[in-house]
């Protein structure tokens, strides 16, 4: 047996029964949303403009980033939060727009990596002042000093028993070691640290208007963000290794790993006959329409002891907050927005070092939604066909809905 496949496209907003009030309303704001089929017509400075811009976030992916967000929120605390800001939008296209985007590229993206392996994170790296400032508010989710990806490899192949996690292939660097000497050594693979959340959460997120940016005041990082949607604490949950904790990490071959990062492949937790989760026990699930092979069915994790150090196996809050954003980045189509902004953007960024990049230091970060989502009225026109077919039957993992 191999991973579970299954073809995550953009698909519509189903009918779907939340048991809150809170959560229904909701909903029916994001269901209102996506009736429409296109943000309208701007003020007269934002003609030059055309659909280039709108095409960075349309009111289709906008409406179902929302509407997903709601449905695969891995809990009900987290759940609360997202229901309340969309109720405190209520129709205000203006405010709507600015949540999804916040929930795109303060959520979402901080997954996705599509630039190679996680760098370690320094204040030095920095260019600007801004961005400076953030870290010195948060030096104390940094890496601590002497704690080095190096140190962090360390800790993760022994813990992972110096195999790819997503194929359970030796490692090729020490193919005869005694964790994979059960291993056919001629299979063995060059494996990475790969890690959950790989971008810098520190940063603030660019690009609302000024009225938005007013309305969703609290969003002051991608921490704020990820703390709101996850219902719980990430700060406490890293610690002071920050990105570089083994709560964070696994160890992972190279294709393995790029389609891990571009949010192809999640963990999904295990259950056993009686429907019961075993801890740290997952599915993997592949959401792409050429899968890559052979992969394990199956994943465990355990502790393990390196010298009188516990190094613990991730975190199921954070394969659970993966998991939910694979599922909202496609089932929304944010997937094919963060792709585009990415490669429209290579040659703006400064790359900082390979898989790090400031996005508020490109000026068409700085500039998107900044200019769509300006203070002139944002006016709806309705879509006409929009071609919606209904959904009778959606499945929601148990695991994820509560």
């Amino acid at each position: 047996m191999s991973a579970r496949v299954m073809h995550y496209e953009p698909t519509p907003l189903p009918p779907y029964t939340f048991k809150t009030e809170n959560d229904r309303s909701a909903y029916e704001i994001c269901l209102w949303l996506q009736t429409f089929s296109a943000w309208g017509t701007f003020a007269d400075d934002l003609n030059d403009l055309g659909e280039t811009l709108m095409c960075k976030t349309s009111v289709t992916v906008a409406a179902r980033t929302l509407g997903y967000a709601l449905i695969y929120s891995p809990t009900t605390k987290g759940r609360d939060a997202v229901a309340r800001e969309i109720n405190g939008c209520g129709k205000n296209a203006e405010h709507l727009a600015g949540l999804a985007h916040l929930y795109i590229y303060g959520l979402i993206r901080v997954f996705r990596n599509p630039k190679g392996p996680t760098p370690s994170v320094s204040p030095v790296l920095s260019p600007r002042l801004s961005v400076e400032v953030a870290v010195n508010q948060h030096r104390d989710k940094m890496v601590e000093d002497g704690k080095t990806p190096h140190s962090l490899r360390e800790q993760v192949i022994h813990r992972d028993r110096h195999r790819c996690v997503f194929t359970n292939r030796a490692d090729s660097h020490n193919p005869t070691h005694d964790d994979v000497k059960d291993l056919d050594s001629a299979y063995a693979e060059k494996i990475e640290v790969a890690h959950i959340i790989s971008q810098s959460l520190t940063n603030g997120i660019s690009g609302l208007s000024e009225d938005a940016q007013k309305k969703l005041d609290w969003a002051s990082s991608a921490f704020a963000i990820l703390d709101r949607f996850a219902g719980i604490e990430v700060k406490a949950l890293l610690g002071t290794l920050y990105l570089h904790s083994p709560l964070n990490t696994m160890m992972a071959s190279g294709t393995p790993h790029d389609h891990f990062d571009h949010l192809y492949i999640f963990f999904e937790p295990f259950t056993n006959e009686n429907g019961d989760i075993v801890d740290n026990k997952y599915r993997l699930v592949q959401c792409m329409k050429t899968p890559y092979g052979p992969l394990s069915e199956t994943v465990t994790f355990t502790a393990r002891l390196l010298g009188n150090k516990r190094v613990d196996p991730p975190s199921p809050k954070l394969l659970a907050l993966h998991a939910a954003c694979v599922r909202i980045a496609h089932l929304s189509g944010a997937a094919d927005v963060l792709e585009k902004f990415d490669k429209s953007s290579e040659d703006h960024y400064p790359v900082l070092s390979k898989g790090f990049k400031d996005m508020s230091y490109n000026p068409k970060a700085l500039e998107y939604f900044q200019h769509a989502l300006h203070k002139a009225s944002m006016q709806l026109t309705p879509a006409r066909s929009l071609g919606l077919n209904p959904v009778t039957e959606f499945n929601v993992n148990a695991s994820y809905a509560h």
